[in-house]
This record gives structure tokens, sequence and C-alpha cells, in this order.
């Protein structure tokens, strides 16, 4: 963008009036009537317009450092392109509720700039949400630490690492953050066919800070596309 105020105009006001498609029912909240992450991101996934992810992988991408489809050196979509449709989604939603949505908040660490990819304030209540596509295994864990200076930077109260990858295979080894780091994970798999077409996308697993259950979900990514929401009962450290 030609300048910070203008990426904020285009991000704020005409993308979300472009495509105004958002959930219409309240933001879940936890048994402590603060907003359910988890829940919230389920659902902002299912909002997602299939058409713009799916032009990722040939007007916003980037060359997949793995196997995709088993060939390599395959584009898939940029993080930007997952990151404007998640900020659209949630303010057209959240914002109505209350709640602020700022997206690459600027931060000053050790004398350098950085921008946390999307924050959620609501109250007393600070979301981070850090996002990935298709990384490395270098670049995940880098992320793992990342998260936290920034975290600590905006007294976070929660902390998200979100992985869109399009790898084949990644739920093999999707290398998740230590338990009891702070960090909490959802890796998301992007499968495309053959054609380079975006065919559907599953959440593989969720790491949160503590073990859940196993459950298995199955919703509609507006207008025809299936997700998997998939919560592992265990993972490996």
């Amino acid at each position: 963008m030609s300048s910070p105020f203008i990426d904020l105009l285009i991000r704020r006001y005409v993308i979300p009036d472009l495509y105004p498609s958002y959930p219409l029912n309240k933001a879940p909240l936890r048994d402590d009537y603060k907003l359910d992450t988890l829940r919230i991101l389920e659902t902002a996934l299912s909002y997602f317009d299939k058409d713009i992810i799916q032009m990722g992988s040939f007007r916003s991408f980037k060359i997949a450092p793995g196997r995709v489809n088993g060939k390599t050196k395959v584009r898939v979509p940029r993080e930007s392109t997952y990151e404007n449709e998640l900020y659209r989604v949630l303010v057209n939603w959240l914002c109505k509720e209350g709640a602020e949505v700022t997206a690459q908040w600027h931060l000053k660490i050790n004398s350098n700039d950085k921008y946390c990819d999307l924050v959620v304030r609501k109250y007393d209540q600070v979301i981070l949400l850090e996002l990935l596509a298709t990384p490395t295994k270098g670049q995940l864990y880098e992320h793992y630490d990342r998260v936290l200076i920034y975290a600590e930077s905006l007294s976070a109260t929660e902390t998200w690492i979100v992985n869109f990858t399009c790898e084949d295979d990644v739920e093999l080894c999707p290398y998740w953050p230590s338990l009891g780091s702070g960090v909490q994970a959802v890796f998301l798999n992007m499968i495309l066919t053959i054609s380079q077409k975006f065919k559907w996308l599953r959440i593989l697993g969720i790491r949160l800070e503590k073990d859940t259950p196993l459950v298995l979900k199955r919703f509609n990514i507006r207008p025809s596309l299936q997700i998997i929401l998939c919560l592992p009962c265990c993972y490996n450290n």
C-alpha cells in the first residue's frame, strides 16, 4: 500500500463493503463471557470467499518450500491472502459488538519496526493472531518465539498462531508449540486440485494450553466448500 492510512481505509472500509459476507449471529463467548477465540476462528473460516483464496495461487503467491500434490516449486497463496479475508470477516462481525480489530499493529522492538498480523481487543481481553502461509519448519518455530515477544509488548491475554498450509502430509509432523509456552496454534490444510483450484480446507488440529478430547465437525465455506475440524486428543511435543 502507498501509506498506512490508505491501507487502513481499504482494509477497514472498502474491502468489508465490497465483500460483506459475515456471520449474523452474535460472537460466541466462553463461560466467563469473554470472546471464544477458537469458535470465532471456526466460524470466520466458513465465511472466507473461495474465489479470493483461489486467486491467491495465481495473483498473490509464493513458492511452497515442500511438495504440494506431489510436486515441487508449486505456487500457493501468500499470508496476505488469508490475512485480508480473516480481517474482513472479523471487522464486519466483531466490530458491531464493540470489539476493535487491528491489522498490522506496529511495534517497536529493540529499535526495530515489527508488525503483528491481527489484534482483537474487547474490554480487557487482547487476542493476538499471528498468521503463516505454507511455512518452513524454521519459519514456524521462529514465529512461536516472535509471537511471545509481540504478546508481551501488547499485554495480550491470548496468543495464537494460525498456520494455513498447502503442503502434502503436513499432519504427519505438524511441529506444535511446546505445551506451557503460552502459544496456542491452529493448523489448517488448504487442499488444491491439480489445476491449482481451491478445493477445500480442513483444520488438521489445534494445540490449546491443555489437551482437548477428540472432536470432529464439518461445515461449509460459502457457498459450497467443506471444512473439517478435527481436534486431536493428544499431541507430540
